[in-house]
């Protein structure tokens, strides 16, 4: 097997991991958010700050797919549009999930609203 190959190999990987550790992040933040069970202090501003931080680390796994998957095509020509379906396929996934942890956050911002409305005074402001 050539180097080529091999650093191609470990970028397959490499793009996987990064995949698989970003889908699972979202997972466990959709989870603890919808269970209510990260409690936020001052709810407009620490709801913006989760959505915003959401979308920061989902720019920086789209970016690492994105290289992992330009440089395996460069790599593995042979299977270049192998590379590039693939990494496609990846950043969706990326993005389902982070797009659903966005929209969960909100949802949880929303219901903060109307259980204020409905019992003002019984969670802190």
């Amino acid at each position: 097997m050539s180097p080529e190959l091999n650093v191609a190999d470990k970028l397959w990987d490499l793009g996987n991991y990064v995949t698989g550790f970003a889908v699972a992040q979202s997972l466990v933040f959709i989870f603890a958010m919808a269970k209510d069970e990260i409690k936020i202090e001052r709810p407009l501003a620490g709801h913006w700050a989760c959505a915003a931080g959401t979308v920061l680390f989902t720019a920086g796994y789209l970016f690492a797919i994105r290289l992992c998957g330009v440089e395996g095509a460069v790599r593995d020509a042979s299977n270049a549009p192998l590379w590039r379906a693939v990494t496609r396929g990846r950043e969706f996934a990326v993005v389902v999930f982070a797009a659903v942890a966005v929209a969960v956050t909100y949802t949880h911002w929303s219901d903060y609203i109307f259980r204020q409305a409905r019992h003002p005074g019984d969670e802190t402001d």
